[in-house]
């Protein structure tokens, strides 16, 4: 999860991350509201970059599912409304 507080340490993960070899690499920034703004979409690929080799999925490049709630009042009931 990368912030404006630690974006410049993304070179050095990198290269641990390359030496760990993953199947997968996650870059992310929060995007939900939170106390944290998010690094925009170039500085995430400028991340991305330092991963060059490694099979990375980046939170702007990821494909979103499409979820449907199978009823309101299924819903209701997991957030114990009802």
């Amino acid at each position: 999860m990368f912030i404006a507080e630690n974006k410049k340490h993304a070179k050095k993960i990198a290269e641990i991350a390359k030496e760990i070899n993953p199947d997968e690499v996650q870059i992310n920034t929060p995007l939900r509201p939170c106390g944290v703004k998010p690094l925009s979409k170039t500085e995430m690929e400028t991340i991305g970059n330092y991963f060059n080799g490694l099979n990375v999925v980046s939170v702007y490049e990821a494909e979103k599912k499409t979820v449907k709630s199978i009823s309101s009042e299924d819903t209701l009931k997991r957030r114990g409304k009802i």
